[in-house]
């Protein structure tokens, strides 16, 4: 197994930066564990899981929105205000989920077929990375 150094992303539509920094969660165990243990996550900031088609909010302590992604990165279900104990799916094109705090998105920015590209920020400890994104792009 190897452990990987945080990556970080912007996540945006149109050239707009919708979530400034978006933390990818790396393997199956930074998947499953997710923001369990966080007492919150600030505004601005969001977790990338892939693949994921779905979620739950076991053991959380906030509320959070949860946007679900196809690969190629099209926005194909948003779940506003998802609170602690409860499970979601995206359906059966979702394989990317992005969460980010309840209400700090404007749900007027997420719908349905708009495609989102992740851009890299850093990864940590080796600065800003001119490497593109798996996936998306």
């Amino acid at each position: 197994m190897t452990n990987r150094a945080p990556i970080f992303w912007q996540l945006e539509c149109d050239g707009r930066v919708i979530v400034p920094l978006v933390k990818e969660a790396c393997g199956f165990l930074g998947r499953t564990v997710g923001l369990i243990g966080r007492r919150n996550l600030p505004p601005g900031e969001g977790l990338w899981l892939e693949p994921c088609g779905a979620i739950h909010t076991a053991f959380l302590r906030f509320p959070i929105d949860v946007i679900f992604l196809a690969s190629d990165g099209r926005v194909v279900s948003f779940a506003p205000n998802v609170r602690p104990w409860r499970c979601k799916w995206g359906g059966p094109l979702a394989s990317i989920v992005v969460e980010v705090s309840s209400g700090w998105l404007d749900p007027d920015t997420i719908r349905l077929g708009l495609f989102f590209r992740r851009k890299l920020v850093s990864s940590a400890g080796a600065g800003v990375l001119a490497q593109p994104p798996r996936r998306l792009e």
